[in-house]
């Protein structure tokens, strides 16, 4: 009997038992990772605005933004203050690059798309009463988007 063929019917050999191994399908193929990126220091504009846009886009680019992981971090560590604009989006990676990456294509998507739609999906304009109503704009720009998904490319 040749080695291949003995390894073959002694799965343990291989390292694994084919009866508790996942099954490929069992996997997620794709996770997301969603984070909040805060604008500060905008100069006084009119919101919604393409111009906010575009400057917001100019920050991206220069990295000159400040990222969190979630609603709750921009609280916990004092990240944003009345006037601020925070952008909830979500990135296919946890990498610095994929993360600017994101953030640069939600705001080009939607100003290629402002003469159609300027509902602002995803951003937040921090008021004088601080992020206390973010949370709810969060969990329903959420739900928005697992119902009406938007391509970024």
């Amino acid at each position: 009997m040749n080695n291949f063929s003995n390894n073959m019917n002694n799965t343990h050999s291989l390292g694994m038992n084919y009866l508790t191994a996942n099954h490929p399908l069992d996997h997620n193929l794709y996770t997301t990772f969603t984070y909040c990126m805060v604008f500060s220091n905008l100069p006084d504009q009119p919101w919604p605005s393409y111009n906010l846009l575009q400057q917001c886009l100019d920050k991206v680019r220069a990295r000159d933004a400040k990222v969190y992981s979630s609603v709750d971090a921009i609280q916990r560590y004092d990240g944003a203050k009345t006037g601020d604009l925070i952008l909830t989006f979500t990135a296919a990676a946890a990498t610095d690059g994929v993360i600017w990456t994101s953030a640069e294509g939600v705001i080009l998507h939607q100003m290629r798309y402002w003469d159609r739609d300027r509902r602002m999906a995803g951003w937040t304009l921090v008021g004088e009463h601080g992020l206390a109503q973010i949370q709810d704009n969060f969990l329903q720009s959420e739900y928005k988007e697992l119902i009406s998904p938007q391509s970024v490319s």
